[in-house]
Parts: C-alpha cells; sequence; structure tokens
C-alpha cells in the first residue's frame, strides 16, 4: 500500500513538470510528421499516349489503385501471373501506358512486380536470371513459386556460406510455412510503405524515451535530494522502485501513444484491408510466413523492446553518474554507437551475428524490419525472435542493475 502512494506521488511529481510535456508535444508530433511525408511521397505521375504527363495526389492514386486491384481478386496464382506477363509484353516497349490499359497494368502490378524481381534480382545469382524484358518466358512464370523456393536456398547460401545445416533447414522450414498462392489487397503498396517508416519512428521514439529517463538519478544526486531520501523512513528502496516504474511506465504510454496515433491515421486514410497482403508482395526473397499486419505488429514488438531495453541502459548509465548532463551525453553515445552497429554491421559468421543480436538497439523497429525481409539465422533460431528475447533480457537486467547500484550507494555513503 506504501509503495503504491509513493508509485502515484512519483508519477504525479514526473509529470507535472514543463519537460515532460514538451516530450508528449514530441511523440505527437512525430506520427504526424510521418504521415506528411508519406503522403507527399507517395503521388503518381501517369504518362499518356499522347505524351502528356497527370499528376495524381496520393489519395488519388490510393482509390485508382484500389479500383484497380479488385479485378484480379488479390491471388497471385499461376493464371494471374501469366496474364501480368502478357500485359507487361505489350507494353514493353513503350514508354506509356494506353489509357484504356492503364488501370488494368495497375491491376496485375503485383503479379509484373514479382516477375521482374524473381527474373533480374538479386544480380549476383546467375540461376534463372534474365538481362532484359524481353527474354523472360512464358515456361520461367508458370515454374514461379518453384523457382523462388530455388533461389531462397542460392541467395541463403550465397550470403551465409558458413552456417550450419540446421540454420539451412531453419529457412527451408519457414519458407515452407509462407501460403501460396500470395495474397494481397487494395492499398498494400501504400501500407507497405508506411510500415517502413514505422520502424524508423520506432527507433526515433528509442531516443526519445532515452531522454525522458536520462536523469532518472543523477538529477536526485545533482540537486541534494539523496541526502533528504535518505533521512526519510522508508530510504531509497521504495522510492527506487517508484522512479523506475513510474519512468518504465511513462515510457510505455508514449511509445504507443505516438504508434497508436500513426496507425490510427493510416488506417482512416488507406483502410485496413491492405494489412491482409503477403509479405512477399512487397519482398520477394523473404522467409517471414506473415501478412503486413503481422510483420506491422512484429515491429511494434521489437520497437518496444528495444526502448525498454535502451531506457534500462540509460537508467544504468544515470545510476552510475552524479551529473544529469554527463548521464546524457553518455546515453546518447551508447544509443548513437549500439544503432549504428545494428543498422551497419552485418556480420556474416554465426558468433559475430550471436554478439551482435545481444546489443540492446538490435530489437529496434526497423532492424526487425531487416531481419523479417532477411534470412537471419543464428545458430538455428531465426533473427527476430533471438533479437526480442536478449532485448527482454537486456531490460530486466538493466532496470535491476540501476536499482541495485543506486540503493547501494544509500548504505556505502
Amino acid at each position: 500500500m506504501v509503495i503504491a502512494m509513493i508509485f502515484i506521488n512519483e508519477l504525479r511529481r514526473l509529470w507535472k513538470g514543463k519537460q515532460s510535456k514538451i516530450f508528449l508535444g514530441f511523440i505527437i508530433i512525430i506520427p504526424i510528421a510521418f504521415f506528411l511525408l508519406f503522403t507527399r511521397t507517395m503521388t503518381s505521375t501517369v504518362k499518356y499516349e499522347d505524351g502528356s504527363l497527370v499528376h495524381y495526389s496520393t489519395k488519388e492514386s490510393l482509390e485508382m489503385r484500389r479500383k484497380a486491384e479488385v479485378k484480379t481478386d488479390g491471388t497471385v496464382t499461376e493464371e494471374r501471373l501469366l496474364e501480368g506477363f502478357d500485359l507487361y509484353k505489350r507494353n514493353l516497349e513503350k514508354g506509356f501506358i494506353k489509357d484504356n490499359l492503364r488501370e488494368d497494368y495497375m491491376a496485375y502490378a503485383p503479379m509484373i512486380n514479382l516477375i521482374q524481381e524473381l527474373a533480374f534480382y538479386p544480380p549476383y545469382i546467375d540461376d534463372f536470371k534474365y538481362d532484359n524484358g524481353n527474354d523472360i518466358t512464358k515456361d520461367f512464370v508458370n515454374n514461379f513459386y518453384t523457382i523462388r523456393d530455388k533461389k531462397v536456398e542460392k541467395i541463403f547460401g550465397y550470403n551465409f556460406p558458413k552456417d550450419s545445416d540446421r540454420s539451412k533447414d531453419k529457412i527451408t522450414e519457414l519458407n515452407k510455412k509462407i501460403e501460396k498462392p500470395f495474397v494481397f489487397s487494395p492499398g498494400y503498396k501504400f501500407w507497405g510503405v508506411s510500415i517502413e517508416h514505422l520502424g524508423m519512428i520506432t527507433v526515433i521514439l528509442s531516443f526519445v524515451c532515452l531522454i525522458f529517463n536520462s536523469s532518472i538519478f543523477s538529477e536526485v544526486y545533482d540537486n541534494r535530494v539523496d541526502d533528504i531520501i535518505k533521512t526519510t523512513r522508508y530510504g531509497r528502496k521504495d522510492i527506487t522502485i517508484a522512479k523506475i516504474f513510474s519512468h518504465i511506465i511513462s515510457s510505455i504510454l508514449l511509445y504507443f501513444l505516438s504508434i497508436g496515433i500513426y496507425v490510427a491515421i493510416l488506417s482512416v486514410f488507406l483502410g485496413t484491408e491492405g494489412l491482409n497482403t503477403s509479405f512477399q508482395i512487397r519482398y520477394i526473397y523473404s522467409v517471414a510466413p506473415m501478412t503486413l499486419k503481422q510483420v506491422l505488429l512484429s515491429i511494434i514488438v521489437g520497437g518496444l523492446v528495444s526502448m525498454l531495453a535502451m531506457s534500462a541502459v540509460m537508467m544504468l548509465i544515470s545510476s552510475l553518474t552524479k551529473k544529469p548532463s554527463q548521464s546524457l551525453t553518455l546515453g546518447i553515445l551508447v544509443f548513437v554507437v549500439f544503432t549504428f552497429i545494428g543498422l551497419y554491421i552485418m556480420p556474416m559468421g554465426q558468433l559475430p551475428r550471436l554478439l551482435l543480436g545481444m546489443l540492446p538497439s538490435s530489437g529496434s523497429g526497423i532492424i526487425m524490419f531487416d531481419s523479417l525481409r532477411g534470412m537471419d539465422i543464428i545458430y538455428g533460431v531465426w533473427g527476430p525472435y533471438f533479437r526480442v528475447f536478449f532485448n527482454a533480457i537486456v531490460a530486466i537486467l538493466g532496470f535491476l542493475m540501476a536499482g541495485a547500484i543506486y540503493n547501494k550507494k544509500e548504505s556505502t555513503s
């Protein structure tokens, strides 16, 4: 009962200050800014037969695609692939799409894009690769799914030549779970881009929450409140627990508020049917047996766990430093280094990938997204699962260690 009262008072104190309201403002602005960025980048320009160019807004493009995509029933069957292939061949050498074919071309865009991806990419795999669209055959299109599965194995062998048979078996197992034929729903393209933006949002939110938690203990040392706390009936122990939990809950609320605003705006603007699309429509060689909705939820969870892990590291740093400015500087440095390593270091061996997966920032949304579209297997465990698990461990250990260090300073001071 006492600790509950202390917790409530600490929560009130935390949100009473002007600084918390500034953080709240940032949290609300971030998703709105990304939505505005999205609406500016998803416009389209159509070149007609007479050479004229017509510019369409994001909303107009969405409505045009939604109307067109209904024609193909949302399934990527061999029959639909061949229909798309015939349309692609007829328009291959033209710099425009005839007005009466433009809607049909949009309707078969998923099939055409998949055929091109399978035929031309990746450039380092020679099997089933074509140099230009004129060389693609109907036999190639008829065997689309078989060829895709073979290329998945080739790509994994090329990128991870030293991985064990266990990892290769895991790739095969994941690939078999993918539902075929692939499916798509109106709005899938726009949701796909929005989910990529969501990964970036989770990284920004992780950074904002890191700053939010930067002075949890160092501020107490700096303003001499620590000396008063030591003379209270309950000392540091209950107050430490209350401070940590109030910051954790506040960080979680800030995170979900921002994510919730972003997803809610998109759901109103795009509708939600596009989320039922196979992830492979966007990334043909992904072995994640998921829809865009499942990918979106995975990124949210991965970003949340990463945010908590980085917040725990920040609290640990704060418990070790005497000045808020010192803890903030060290926290930002750690965040930048860990995130840079997670985003730009691509280790080939299992042990380096194991160590990378243990870093707090390795579970952030954008890295989670990269893991889902890739083939990351760490000692037979799928990379996304591995990273979320270790980030959760880092978060728990970080919170416990931060509290223990702060309390230990009481007993030795």
